[in-house]
């Protein structure tokens, strides 16, 4: 589904906004990764995303640009993890 995605995007040069859960999804498939904050969701950093080529004979996941975007993407979303636990374990405790 992702090289499909990707063949109709080169393909016609539409824009494409495409919402995902999945960090590896997002950096696969991105130029841009908007990462939004927990409650109240806005956007805390957008991560450009820049690999030369795109088709379906590269290997992206397994390079090292994929691995620092994803980490870098991780990093961000780990923090705001990290800050709706806690908001949830205070309204527990009320």
């Amino acid at each position: 589904m992702q090289g499909e995605l990707l063949r109709i995007w080169q393909r016609t040069g539409k824009t494409v906004v495409f919402i995902t859960h999945g960090i590896e999804e997002a950096v696969y498939l991105g130029q841009r990764v908007v990462v939004m904050t927990s409650r109240p969701g806005r956007i805390k950093q957008v991560v450009p995303i820049a690999f030369d080529s795109r088709t379906a004979t590269d290997d992206l996941r397994s390079s090292t640009e994929f691995a620092r975007y994803r980490h870098e993407i991780w990093s961000l979303l780990h923090d705001e993890v990290a800050r709706a636990q806690q908001l949830e374990k205070e309204a527990v405790s009320v």
